[in-house]
């Protein structure tokens, strides 16, 4: 690539930053794109997924996703967000997209509880981690994560990811864990094969104690880089509990122009 080309993709690259305390860090992204008036999802006291649609206050239970509506993530075909997302997307009435969730990770009540709630909106609605059950902060470094920030105007959906660069720049956190340890991570995750690679581990800072990683002087200055098409999920994991709040400064550059 000359070094035109360079400065243009520099020029135009996204650079945000994601920030989350606890139960504020987005699993998945999910919307209604069938053709009744209202489609809602509701995540119960269970963690389990409840989908229903049809005339606005009159929705009833969504029987293309399951033969209740359900999905049961104590179940054993639907523990992994892997099985919870690809169910979702076998309905032609639903599409969701995983944002900090990895297709291993467990499914089984570790979604913040959420009343039934509108999700027919080009946006679609976000459902985020149960921070104190899966024991972790998860931010991503994707431009379709930058959209899901957005909370009524993203276009989580129509993001074309193929294009994209990404880079984790610098990682700020603290976990209160008490006993135990901490670790930060970073998964290079290709949606397109399912196939996600640890790249970064590094034990995390002692308990109640703010780190930071400053990753900016990898990769010839762009931070460390995953491979083209590919997101970034960048976590913080305790061991035997997990509450803090967790920031990364990431880019997204896009090629093809």
């Amino acid at each position: 690539m000359n070094s035109d080309r360079i400065a243009i993709v520099n020029a135009l690259a996204i650079q945000k930053a994601g920030y989350a305390a606890d139960d504020q860090d987005i699993a998945l992204q999910v919307r209604y794109i069938g053709s009744e008036a209202s489609g809602k999802v509701e995540v119960n006291a269970g963690g389990d997924l409840v989908f229903t649609h049809g005339d606005l206050a009159s929705e009833a239970a969504d029987t293309t996703v399951s033969t209740d509506g359900t999905i049961d993530v104590s179940g054993a075909s639907e523990n992994t967000f892997g099985e919870v997302v690809d169910a979702i997307n076998a309905s032609a009435n639903w599409e969701a997209r995983l944002i900090g969730a990895l297709r291993a990770d467990s499914s089984n009540d570790t979604l913040l509880a959420m009343a039934s709630t509108q999700a027919n909106t080009a946006a679609g609605i976000a459902l985020y981690w149960d921070t104190s059950v899966a024991l972790t902060l998860t931010q991503a470094v994707s431009a379709k994560f930058w959209e899901a920030q957005k909370t009524t105007d993203g276009a989580v959906f129509d993001v074309d990811e193929d294009n994209y660069i990404n880079s984790v720049n610098e990682i700020y956190y603290k976990n209160t864990y008490g006993s135990g340890t901490s670790t930060i991570t970073i998964y290079e995750v290709d949606r397109a094969t399912s196939r996600e690679t640890l790249l970064y581990s590094e034990v995390g800072a002692a308990t109640t104690v703010a780190g930071t990683i400053d990753l900016t002087d990898v990769g010839n200055s762009w931070g460390l880089c995953g491979a083209k098409g590919c997101d970034l999920v960048v976590r913080m994991t305790g061991s035997a509990a997990c509450t803090g709040f967790f920031r990364v400064i990431g880019t997204s550059r896009k090629f093809g122009y």
